[in-house]
């Protein structure tokens, strides 16, 4: 499902990620949760053909234009933690837990 990031109840920082993360990895790359995470800091993405294999964006405690993302994957109670991550990192990590072999450069 196509959501538009700019009528999302989010903070800016979040629709900026999301927005980056459309334009480097595809709008078809993973699907957005608008019920799952209420705060407007939080957020949780979902791979587009399993649903198990999730992440939930943050910039909760992070430094200015950082973010957190906790990587969850289906049948483990594991995660993998990555915090204070650049936009670049943010976008490398994405794509290898959503599975997207190509990142495009930003024009």
């Amino acid at each position: 499902m196509n959501v538009n990031v700019w009528a999302l109840n989010k903070h800016r920082d979040i629709r900026h990620a999301l927005l980056r993360l459309h334009a480097q990895l595809g709008t078809e790359a993973f699907l957005i949760d608008t019920a799952t995470s209420p705060d407007p800091r939080t957020l949780y993405l979902l791979h587009k053909t399993d649903a198990g294999v999730r992440a939930w964006l943050h910039t909760l405690g992070q430094t200015q234009g950082h973010y957190g993302v906790h990587l969850e994957y289906p049948g483990t109670n594991s995660m993998d933690i990555h915090e204070d991550l650049s936009l670049n990192e943010l976008v490398r990590v994405m794509a290898n837990h959503f599975d997207v072999p190509i990142i495009q450069p930003l024009s």
